[in-house]
């Protein structure tokens, strides 16, 4: 579940929640008038479920993210291969439309939406699909009252297999055969990082993506590096404010939480000394669990 907040003159909290209940984005006005956070409004999203019988057997909305006019919310849903779009004009938050991911069975899970320098809309959005390895690239059309969205590019994340075989056996054992997890685009609006957790390295990576555009032909991703992520699990990454560092966390073994230096070429590298081994993270029963690292990581 992650959340996003509003910059209009009164400020909003969207929180995608796991089905306990049922799948439902929560809206919050933070702070209301009482001082404290009040919820505004459950918004339940449903949809019938995607053809992968392991991986989606339950909606689950796991991102509400906030377009650059600040109106609309994106919410992907890994198992019902859809990503909703909510208007929040009017504290309305109604669902005014949704987009397919192409393949199904390919798990939206994250996504970034990307706009010209100057601009205040976005032209794009780019789609993480976790179950299938998957950038998928739409054009974005702002009409009136809605978003309109249309598929130009698929990139494949740079996953590659088999796996080796530890490597393959945890995932395994975890009944868990995603890749990549998180996306994070830099202000630029040209240099988008993925996080890769299902290749044949024997350790997990950061890869960059490259936004490409071009005056007469359709804006393109094109990849450009990889780093290790020094463990295996890369659940999240953030940048620092100033957006000089890179900053990244694995669940399942290695170093716990680590941090890459960001260059004036955009590349990464990492930083010496800023590595955290993950047996420093969690605790008995997160060694269980086999997940002793910090899903989430975040400069505040």
């Amino acid at each position: 579940m992650e959340s996003s907040t509003s910059h209009s003159t009164t400020t909003r909290l969207a929180w995608s929640q796991l089905p306990t209940v049922a799948a439902a984005v929560d809206i919050w006005d933070t702070p209301s008038s009482q001082g404290h956070i009040k919820l505004l409004k459950i918004v339940f999203l449903n949809g019938q479920l995607g053809p992968n019988e392991q991986q989606q057997t339950e909606t689950q909305p796991h991102q509400a993210l906030l377009d650059p006019t600040g109106r609309f919310w994106a919410v992907p849903s890994r198992v019902t291969d859809t990503v909703s779009i909510l208007d929040s004009s009017d504290d309305s938050f109604r669902i005014v439309t949704s987009f397919k991911a192409p393949i199904p069975g390919s798990g939206p899970h994250h996504a970034v939406f990307v706009k010209n320098d100057a601009g205040t809309k976005a032209t794009h959005i780019v789609v993480l699909c976790e179950l299938k390895n998957l950038l998928e690239v739409f054009a974005v059309d702002y009409r009136d009252d809605i978003l309109a969205f249309s598929h130009i590019q698929r990139c494949k994340d740079v996953a590659r297999s088999p796996l080796p075989a530890d490597k393959l056996k945890l995932y395994q054992n975890k009944h868990f055969l995603g890749a990549p997890s998180a996306i994070v685009i830099a202000t630029n609006q040209r240099d988008i990082y993925v996080s890769n957790r299902f290749d044949s390295t024997e350790e997990d990576n950061i890869s960059r993506f490259e936004v490409k555009r071009h005056p007469t032909r359709k804006t393109r991703l094109r990849y450009r590096e990889s780093v290790s992520s020094r463990g295996i699990g890369l659940r999240m990454l953030s940048l620092s404010k100033d957006e000089k560092v890179m900053f990244g966390c694995n669940e399942n073994s290695g170093r716990g939480i680590l941090a890459h230096s960001r260059g004036d070429d955009r590349k990464l590298s990492l930083i010496p000394g800023s590595e955290v081994d993950i047996m420093k993270l969690g605790g008995p029963a997160a060694e269980i669990m086999g997940e002793m690292g910090s899903p989430c990581i975040i400069e505040i």
